[in-house]
């Protein structure tokens, strides 16, 4: 048990640095300019060329996927992914020719498989998504979709072994932050949203002993709840 909880603390530590990254890989992706390293190109041709190949349902599937800020269950990617235009069973089987193409890749050992994008794959969708204008309405869906597994995190913290409840939701905080970050966002976002995720997420933070991130969090979250008290006092 001691070990599974320092591995969880560890790898939860160790995500903001690999978002730092991700943001250097971002920028090295994102012109492709003359000045830019002749590695730096080639990656870029790489990827270009390697979009253009897939069809436009996978594009589509592989740019909303970008949204997803660490591994992501088969479920997130149908509830995320997903909508009227988009069937279910399309996202399913666009997901398997991602990973097929090694755009996409699986990780773990568990019973419920998790997928994952590369760094480099990830920032490329991500300008992908951010042409396509629908960063904001699927950063919503995935918020709510993680408000959801938390709240449902939460009710279940005291009836499972720690080991089992900490396999299932360690691996969530990278998407847990990521959802906060966008609901809370000053360019929109969801406070409610942020709020009630916030309160859900707080087991986690304690499990993971992340007690200054807990702590700015809820700060946040009540700084916001005073705010929207505020104005609807004066909207009265």
């Amino acid at each position: 048990m001691a070990i599974e909880l320092a591995a969880a603390r560890a790898s939860a530590l160790g995500v903001e640095g690999i978002a730092a990254r991700l943001d250097d890989r971002f920028h090295l992706l994102t012109g492709g300019k003359r000045t830019a390293l002749p590695r730096h190109q080639t990656l870029r041709a790489t990827l270009d060329w390697s979009y253009e190949l897939l069809t436009e349902p996978e594009r589509v599937i592989l740019r909303r996927l970008a949204v997803f800020a660490g591994p992501f269950s088969l479920e997130a990617a149908t509830a995320v992914a997903a909508d009227p235009e988009t069937e279910l069973a399309s996202v399913v089987e666009n997901l398997a020719s991602l990973v097929m193409k090694s755009l996409v890749t699986t990780e773990g050992d568990g019973a419920v498989a998790r997928y994952r994008l590369l760094d480099t794959t990830r920032a490329y969708a991500s300008e992908k998504l951010d042409e396509s204008g629908q960063r904001d309405s699927l950063g919503g869906r995935h918020a709510e979709y993680y408000r959801d597994v938390f709240e449902r995190a939460e009710t279940e913290v005291l009836a499972r072994p720690a080991s089992e409840w900490l396999a299932d939701y360690a691996p969530e905080i990278d998407n847990l932050r990521s959802a906060l970050d966008w609901a809370f966002s000053p360019h929109g976002g969801d406070v409610s949203v942020g709020i009630a995720l916030t309160a859900a997420a707080v087991p986690l933070w304690v499990y993971l002993s992340l007690v200054d991130e807990c702590r700015r969090r809820v700060e946040r979250a009540l700084t916001a709840l005073v705010a929207a008290a505020r104005r609807t006092h004066v909207s009265r």
